[in-house]
């Protein structure tokens, strides 16, 4: 018998266990795959021996903020440690144009004054704007967004009233899209393409009301910078699995859950598709919020309302997503034109976009579920800065390339088995164009187009952050307000990972969140039986009735 069972060793369901296990709870993580880390993972390259890389995730944003969860839980005695590269990517421009986004703020606002020097004054207060907000909204992000804590609620409100002004136009921004945030603040392609292009992780046009949302990444690249783990980023899963176990928890890998098994109206444990069953009070679905409510409970157990809010999650709703292609490099690219002058650090991640009408155009057509020959790509070597990456000695590197806008459906009755190679064939040639040699230098690639996702991952309908980041799906209704506040309608299922609040990304932010919830409930549960334990008590014995007193005999009779 376990206090807690967590389904789904993802990096939000593995901070949950560690944060439940070092409290001193019984948990056990029942992973599906042969692997933990979910879409956290690294792997070597089949084909180019000595090479990782990682299929689906890579980048730590917003993981600087204090306390994290590695110092909280002390990852670095699980062997996580990290590396800081210089820039979040350079956008390399159709004629000859070259802007690193550097972490240093004065840095990056001096390349853009070499074009503009008003840009640069709007880019400075962009970023102050969307900071101020950001660090506003900061504290309820940490908490249960359904009931925040008095003392959260009350720092915000005096952070809030001290800059009004600024938060007033930040919110406007993050209200805003990117489209209109980019042409009303800035004139220069060199600014607005790298910020549209990298914020098409919103799976959604950049015309899109309330994808501005997405450019709080500034904020993260300014204040807190990126950030690898050292080996990958299936070092970040590992050393959360390992700091699981060092407390006393279990994980389980090749353990697919069939069922969570309800018993009287609330959670009992779980049922594998092998038959094994555990046993648990409480059981936490570190999965996509369709899966744990359709797929992992009986119908019949769950309200007609969430199933109905389930129907109508928001998730990829506009057919776009993005197509990953990771790779092995004999040598170093090069990028004739772009490079002269510019150190190694500068070169670590490129956008290739030449300009606002081409990302359009691409978007246009993934909404109809087609791609051309324009795709924005993003095009990142991690190894650059972490050299375990490669075999020892190597003079080639690791990459990772993002097409963006790429359609999840196809039109036509296409299936991306049969277009993705031609998808990667475009990407490869578009990079080409950028660093001649670049194809020649590839030892081996890995694919993962938008299907894979759900073919391979597990996750439904393919959309790895499993809720569309629409301002209707944040907050107290992420991912629908079935499922708010990590808690499920049903008693003792609960809910964390992605698609939980307060939002994806690596940051392992709804683990923490969903265990402190569960704690916080577990602790109050406890409370309640042994007040009814010594209420029962002390009421058995006022209903007591009192010993009566022998009858007396009738008159006249002795």
């Amino acid at each position: 018998m376990y206090d807690t069972i967590i389904v789904g060793a993802g990096h939000n369901g593995l901070t949950c266990a560690a944060y439940l296990a070092k409290a001193g709870k019984k948990v056990l993580v029942l992973e599906a795959r042969d692997v933990v880390g979910g879409l956290a993972w690294t792997m070597e390259m089949p084909n180019a021996p000595g090479f990782k890389v990682n299929p689906c995730s890579a980048e730590f944003l917003l993981t600087g903020w204090e306390p994290s969860v590695d110092s909280q839980l002390e990852l670095h005695k699980h062997g996580l440690r990290w590396v800081y590269p210089e820039t979040l990517i350079t956008w390399l421009g159709p004629d000859g144009q070259t802007v690193p986004y550097w972490r240093d703020r004065d840095r990056l606002i001096g390349e853009i004054r070499r074009y503009s020097r008003k840009d640069a004054e709007n880019y400075g207060k962009l970023v102050d704007e969307i900071t101020t907000t950001l660090m506003t909204i900061m504290p309820y992000l940490q908490g249960n967004p359904v009931r925040p804590k008095p003392s959260a609620v009350l720092e915000m409100v005096a952070t809030a009233a001290r800059q009004r002004k600024r938060l007033k136009r930040g919110a406007r921004v993050m209200l805003s899209s990117i489209e209109t945030i980019c042409e009303e603040y800035f004139t220069r392609d060199e600014v607005k393409v790298p910020l549209a292009t990298y914020s098409l992780g919103s799976f959604s046009p950049i015309w899109e009301t309330g994808s501005g949302l997405h450019l709080a990444l500034l904020a993260g690249l300014h204040e807190w910078g990126v950030r690898h783990p050292v080996g990958g980023t299936g070092a970040f899963t590992q050393a959360l699995a390992a700091c699981v176990t060092a407390h006393g928890g279990e994980v389980l890998v090749n353990a697919k859950v069939e069922e969570i098994v309800i018993q009287g109206g609330r959670a009992r444990g779980v049922r594998l598709v092998d038959g094994r069953e555990f046993h648990a009070a409480d059981v936490i679905g570190a999965v996509d919020p369709i899966t744990l409510l359709t797929k992992l409970l009986d119908p019949v157990h769950v309200p007609d309302d969430a199933l109905a809010e389930v129907r109508g999650l928001s998730t990829l709703r506009a057919n776009m997503s993005q197509f990953k292609i990771d790779g092995a490099l004999s040598r170093r690219p090069r990028y004739p034109g772009y490079d002269e002058g510019r150190e190694d650090s500068a070169l670590s991640g490129m956008t290739l976009c030449p300009d606002m009408a081409y990302l359009k155009r691409s978007a246009h057509l993934a909404l109809t579920g087609n791609f051309g020959d324009e795709i924005p790509i993003q095009h990142v070597q991690s190894s650059m800065d972490d050299r375990t990456l490669v075999p020892p000695g190597s003079d080639g590197d690791t990459f990772y390339m993002y097409g963006f806008n790429a359609p999840v459906v196809l039109a036509d009755g296409q299936t991306w088995e049969t277009e993705k190679d031609r998808y990667v064939e475009t990407c490869l040639d578009i990079f080409e164009s950028y660093s001649p040699g670049f194809k020649d230098s590839i030892l081996d690639i890995h694919v993962t187009a938008p299907t894979d996702f759900e073919e391979r991952y597990h996750v439904s309908r393919g959309n790895y952050e499993h809720a569309d980041v629409v301002l209707s799906q944040m907050g107290p209704w992420r991912p629908i307000p079935a499922l708010a506040g990590y808690r499920s309608p049903i008693p003792g299922v609960w809910h964390t990972a992605a698609g939980a609040a307060p939002m994806a990304f690596l940051s392992g932010w709804p683990g923490r969140n969903a265990a402190r919830e569960v704690l916080r409930t577990t602790r109050r549960r406890r409370g309640r039986a042994a007040v009814q334990r010594a209420l029962g008590g002390a009421s058995r014995k006022r209903v007591q009735a009192p010993e009566a007193p022998a009858p007396r005999p009738p008159a006249g009779v002795r």
